[in-house]
C-alpha cells in the first residue's frame, strides 16, 4: 500500500514540477536546498503537505 501511495504521490509531484517548471525557468534562486524525492529533486519550499496524514513516509536528507 505505501508503494502504491508513493508512486501516486511521485506522479502528482512531477505533474506539479511540469506545470510550474516552464514560469521558474528564468526565474534565479537563492534557495539551494531541495528535497529527493523517489527520482526526483524538487525545491524544498515546494513540498507541499501531502504526507500529513501519516499514510506515507517521507525521508529528507541533505547531501
Amino acid at each position: 500500500m505505501k508503494k502504491y501511495l508513493s508512486v501516486i504521490l511521485e506522479i502528482i509531484l512531477t505533474a506539479c514540477l511540469v506545470a510550474c517548471g516552464s514560469s521558474n525557468k528564468d526565474s534565479v534562486n537563492d534557495d539551494k536546498q531541495e528535497v529527493r524525492l523517489g527520482k526526483m529533486n524538487m525545491p524544498e519550499r515546494e513540498v507541499v503537505e501531502l504526507l500529513s496524514n501519516g499514510d506515507v513516509e517521507l525521508k529528507i536528507s541533505k547531501e
